[in-house]
């Protein structure tokens, strides 16, 4: 499993339990490594808003690739708290997929930063981004 962060840096990574996320450390890949190799999935359209409609907070971004098999989005505080997540399994190998959540705004308000982090896989790769976003009005 590749983990890359929003400054290029990869990790790889063996899971060794899903459900605890217990992670062994296998190796760093430069950016420069990064850039030689074709990413097959990507990123895009982050966000996380005020619903002025109900005062829900609305976080969600825009997954592509080649065959995207299964997505989630974790939403975290800005220091690092989880707060939500979800996951589904995609059936068809879509090549655009766009995870979102909608929370109760007792924990975060306008203005406040959360760290917004996509999961999945597709072309049978796992893959991780994440992305800090301040809370806008929607």
């Amino acid at each position: 499993m590749r983990f890359c962060d929003t400054h290029g840096c990869c990790w790889f990574v063996r899971v060794s339990h899903c459900v605890s996320w217990n992670l062994v450390f296998y190796g760093f890949e430069s950016q420069k490594d990064r850039e030689e190799k074709e990413m097959g999935s990507n990123v895009s359209g982050w966000s996380a808003c005020v619903n002025n409609a109900n005062g829900m907070i609305v976080a969600s971004c825009t997954v592509t690739g080649e065959a995207i098999s299964g997505v989630g989005l974790i939403v975290n505080t800005g220091e690092g708290t989880a707060i939500a997540s979800c996951y589904t399994e995609l059936a068809g190998g879509s090549t655009s997929a766009s995870p979102s959540l909608n929370l109760a705004p007792d924990k975060l308000s306008e203005g406040d930063t959360v760290l917004l982090a996509a999961t999945g896989e597709d072309d049978g790769q796992h893959f991780f981004f994440e992305e800090k976003v301040t809370i806008g009005s929607c």
